[in-house]
C-alpha cells in the first residue's frame, strides 16, 4: 500500500467560505448590484386590460414590482388631482397611460415626478394639459423647466407678453425653431418655441458648459448645437490667420 501524499493536501488551502461560482458567473451579491431586473415586467402583460396592474409579490422581483407600484401611484395621483379640479375633465387611466408614466419613470424619480406635478396642478398654465398620463410624459420637460425658471426668478411681475410666449405649450414640441446670437444666424433649437430666447442664446453661444446648459437638457438633439456660435467664430478666426500666415 502507498501512503497518501498529505503534502498536496496542506498546500492547496480550502475555500473558508461560501462556494466558487462557475467559470463566468459573478457572486450573487455582484450580480444584484450590477444587473437591473427586466423593467418591462412591471407593465401589465399581452392582454391585460386593467391599466392599474401590478404583479403580485411571487411573480415578480421585488424591484419590479416596486416600479410598478410607482406607476399606478402616478396615474393615481394625476386622476386625482384632475378630478379634484375639474370632474368632467377626469377620466380612467388607458393602456397608452401606464406605458407612458412608465417611460418617464425610467428617466425620472417618482420623488421627482410627484414634486413637479404637485407643482404643475397649482398652476393654472398646466391645469388644461396635464388630464392624463400620456399628456404628462408628453410636457414633463417643458413643465420642470418652467418651474426651475420661476423659481429661479422668484417672485416678479411675468404678465409681459415676452414671459407669457416663452412659456406658453405647443402643440408640436418636436418642430426646431431658428433662433439667432450674437455668434450664430437662425440655428435650429428644439423648444425654441417655448424656451426663452435668451437660454437659446446663450445655448448657441456656449456661455454654460455642456452639462449644465437646460437647452441640452430639454432636448438630446440640442447638443449637436451647443456653443455652434463659438465654433464659427473660431474657425473664421482660423481661416483668417491662415490668410494672413501666407506669403
Amino acid at each position: 500500500m502507498v501512503s497518501p501524499n498529505r503534502q498536496v493536501i496542506t498546500n492547496a488551502p480550502l475555500v473558508p467560505y461560501g462556494d466558487i461560482p462557475l467559470a463566468g458567473e459573478q457572486p450573487e451579491e455582484e450580480r444584484s448590484e450590477h444587473d437591473a431586473p427586466d423593467w418591462r415586467l412591471a407593465l401589465p402583460p399581452k392582454g391585460a386590460r386593467d391599466p392599474l396592474w401590478v404583479p403580485e409579490p411571487e411573480d415578480a422581483d421585488e424591484r419590479v414590482r416596486s416600479r410598478a407600484l410607482q406607476e399606478v401611484r402616478v396615474l393615481t395621483l394625476i386622476h386625482d388631482r384632475v378630478a379634484a379640479i375639474d370632474p368632467k375633465a377626469a377620466r380612467p387611466a388607458s393602456m397608452r397611460d401606464r406605458r407612458k408614466v412608465h417611460e418617464l419613470l425610467m428617466e425620472r424619480s417618482l420623488t421627482e415626478v410627484e414634486t413637479i406635478l404637485d407643482w404643475a396642478y397649482g398652476n393654472p398654465r398646466w391645469i388644461s394639459w396635464l388630464v392624463d398620463g400620456t399628456m404628462v410624459e408628453r410636457y414633463f420637460a417643458q413643465v420642470s423647466l418652467d418651474m426651475r425658471a420661476k423659481q429661479a426668478r422668484g417672485p416678479q411681475h411675468s404678465g409681459s407678453h415676452a414671459a407669457a410666449a416663452e412659456l406658453t405649450p405647443v402643440h408640436d414640441p418636436d418642430r426646431p425653431v431658428a433662433v439667432s446670437s450674437g455668434l450664430a444666424w437662425r440655428v435650429p433649437v428644439y423648444g425654441g418655441g417655448i424656451l426663452s430666447i435668451a437660454l437659446c442664446q446663450a445655448h448657441l453661444d456656449g456661455e454654460t458648459k455642456q452639462a449644465e446648459c437646460p437647452v441640452c437638457a430639454y432636448d438630446r438633439r440640442n447638443q449637436a448645437s451647443h456653443a455652434i456660435g463659438l465654433e464659427k467664430t473660431g474657425r473664421a478666426e482660423d481661416k483668417e490667420s491662415h490668410g494672413e500666415a501666407r506669403p
